[in-house]
């Protein structure tokens, strides 16, 4: 959604500004946050590389493999959110 759609939305809205957003994310805990996702992003890398999510039969080590991509999908979507990206999930209809 755009901002001038969020302006001109007859239902009130939730909205997150650039400055809000921007706030947030030099908040302390934020960066906490934050460092601990990064952190926890290259552990699964390191525990991908160790062979950890390798298993006796394919099927499981596609499994882990699977549940890992994910998790650091997940993680990394989470770094890279945006306030516009917020905005527009907490409005869609």
């Amino acid at each position: 959604m755009t901002d001038e759609q969020l302006r001109n939305s007859p239902l009130p809205l939730e909205v997150v500004t650039e400055e809000e957003w921007s706030s947030w994310k030099e908040h302390p805990t934020t960066k906490t946050f934050r460092k601990y996702l990064t952190k926890q992003l290259a552990m699964t890398f390191e525990h991908w590389v160790a062979g950890s999510f390798t298993a006796p039969e394919g099927d499981r080590t596609l499994q882990l493999n699977s549940s890992a991509i994910g998790r650091g999908q997940l993680i990394k979507d989470i770094l890279e959110l945006t306030a516009q990206e917020i905005n527009q999930g907490m409005n869609d209809e």
